[in-house]
């Protein structure tokens, strides 16, 4: 992203993703995907990469310009399952909203919206713990939440997040709940 000129429109396309969110994590000598990741969690990945620097995330099945009912992709996280677009609102003013060029905690990445914050753990970083507890927005929100969705309910719970347990390769959205 730091390469791109502005207004800096970068689309995140990931390929191969299933309609469950598994992407592919290794291929075989044709080029083809061999082994996938966890359901849901290669969406999450990707749509948390892209959040990290004002990126535009795309997923698709592996056939491009063949957009059909059966192949769209959909994830909870793109309307905080149904809330609704804009749900996490603009990214917040200084560094903590600005498009992150490091890690924050334990090698996880985390960028801060007006309604929550996007944790990014990149490949090659292991399952890692961060705390979240102690976390307050610019507006002086505080605590946080999984968002509600119906695709991953061990993540996706609407529960409240003290600290967050993030595989490798993978990425979460969690939602302010107070004020």
């Amino acid at each position: 992203m730091t390469n791109i000129a502005c207004p800096k429109l970068l689309l995140f396309s990931q390929g191969n993703v299933q309609a469950n969110g598994s992407d592919p994590l290794t291929f075989n000598s044709a080029g083809q995907p061999a082994t996938y990741s966890p359901a849901w969690q290669g969406a999450r990945y990707g749509i948390t990469a892209a959040l990290m620097n004002d990126g535009y995330y795309f997923a698709d099945y592996g056939i491009y310009d063949e957009e059909t009912a059966a192949n769209r992709r959909w994830f909870d996280e793109y309307d905080n399952a149904g809330a609704g677009a804009g749900y996490l609102g603009h990214p917040v003013a200084g560094s903590a909203g600005s498009p992150q060029t490091a890690a924050w905690s334990n090698g996880v990445w985390m960028r801060e919206f007006q309604n929550g914050v996007v944790l990014w753990n990149p490949k090659g970083n292991g399952a890692k713990t961060v705390n979240v507890s102690g976390l307050v927005s610019p507006a002086g929100h505080t605590g946080l939440k999984h968002i509600a969705g119906t695709q991953a309910p061990t993540v996706n719970n609407g529960k409240a997040a003290t600290s967050v347990t993030l595989q490798n390769r993978d990425g979460v959205i969690l939602l302010w709940t107070q004020p």
